[in-house]
Formats: structure tokens, C-alpha cells, sequence
């Protein structure tokens, strides 16, 4: 094995993608959260992130927004780089990977299926829990949790009808939108297997 083989410079090795704005608020606030939460479960870390990225101003994102631009920008740089010292990259060439990028393309043209309506409850919980939070400082995720069903089950009926409404609208929406995915999806499917045979 030759020196070259042992050793790789910074352009032998393809540049990663940059975070988004919100990738990189995420992995700064993401240390603190589990500091102030022991045992947290991840998904819980991930809707408390969301929340407090919705709080934050258009300015206070802009610090966010600026550092995810010149990562972008450095990225494309390096890509540039990369492709210059490793041409095959660009080489879309042979029958093998044109049919793998072919049925690739044709699954793209189907958008990522709905996601599933939430219930009453959970409706209840995303609009209530920046208040919770806001009165509630530093508050664990365990606690917050417990809050937000004490208060849900001393809603009255007429309250909780809001966002029961509010649910079965948003239930009836997706099945409508899954029954027309399901018949997308079955469409290029089809296609699919003609232009295998």
C-alpha cells in the first residue's frame, strides 16, 4: 500500500452538507435542555427545540439564518474543490446507475405521504404549552407534561369542543389527502414495473 493510499487530504474527502438555520439553533440549545432535564427522551428535546424556535423574532433568528448561509457557501466552495480533484463524481455514465437514477427520479415525483392528524388532546397541548412554559420557568418536561393534562381535564365540554372540532376537520382532511397519495403512489408503481419488464 503507496504513502497516498495511507494518507487523504482535505479534497479527497467529499465536504458534508451544511445545517440549516434551525440544525444549528438545535445543536446549540440541545446541551442545555438535556442539562436541565435528566433523562429526557429525544423526541421530547425535539418539541421543546420547535417551541422555542417558533418564539424566537425574525432578529433573533437572523444570527441562525447568517452562520447556515456562509456554511452553504463554504460547502459549495468545497464541493467545487472536490469535483475538480475527483471528475468521476460528475460522471452520470453507464447503463446500471442512468436506470437506478431513473426509478430514483420517478419516486420523487411523489411528495412524502400526509402525516397523520393529531387528536384533541395533542391539539390542545402544542397551543398551551408555550403559556405553560413562559409561567413556568425551567420547568421539566415530566412536570410540563402533567400540567397540561391537569388542565386539559378541567376544561369544560364547550372548551374542549374547539379543538375536538378542530381534530375531526383535520382528520377528515387526511383522509381525503391519503385516499389521493394512495392512488399517486399506486399510479407510478405501475409505471414502474412496465419499464422493468
Amino acid at each position: 500500500m503507496s504513502s497516498k493510499d495511507k494518507t487523504e487530504t482535505k479534497s479527497d474527502v467529499p465536504p458534508k452538507k451544511p445545517k440549516t438555520a434551525y440544525l444549528i439553533f438545535a445543536a446549540t440549545k440541545r446541551p442545555q435542555i438535556m442539562e436541565n432535564n435528566k433523562g429526557i427522551k429525544v423526541g421530547e428535546i425535539s418539541k421543546i427545540i420547535g417551541s422555542m424556535w417558533k418564539e424566537l423574532t425574525e432578529d433573533q433568528k437572523k444570527v441562525f439564518v447568517d452562520q447556515a448561509e456562509k456554511e452553504k457557501a463554504d460547502y459549495e466552495k468545497n464541493l467545487e474543490e472536490y469535483q475538480k480533484n475527483h471528475p468521476e463524481t460528475n460522471d452520470s455514465s453507464g447503463d446500471e446507475r442512468h436506470s437506478r437514477k431513473t426509478r430514483k427520479h420517478k419516486h420523487r415525483k411523489l411528495p412524502p405521504p400526509p402525516k397523520k392528524p393529531k387528536n384533541a388532546y395533542l391539539l390542545y397541548s402544542d397551543a398551551i404549552r408555550p403559556k405553560i412554559m413562559e409561567e413556568n420557568k425551567g420547568i421539566k418536561v415530566g412536570e410540563l407534561s402533567k400540567l397540561i393534562s391537569k388542565t386539559w381535564k378541567e376544561l369544560k365540554e364547550e372548551e374542549k369542543e374547539v379543538y375536538t372540532k378542530k381534530a375531526d376537520e383535520l382528520k377528515a382532511q387526511f383522509e381525503k389527502e391519503i385516499k389521493e397519495y394512495n392512488k399517486k403512489r399506486d399510479q407510478i408503481d405501475s409505471s414502474l414495473s412496465s419499464d422493468s419488464d
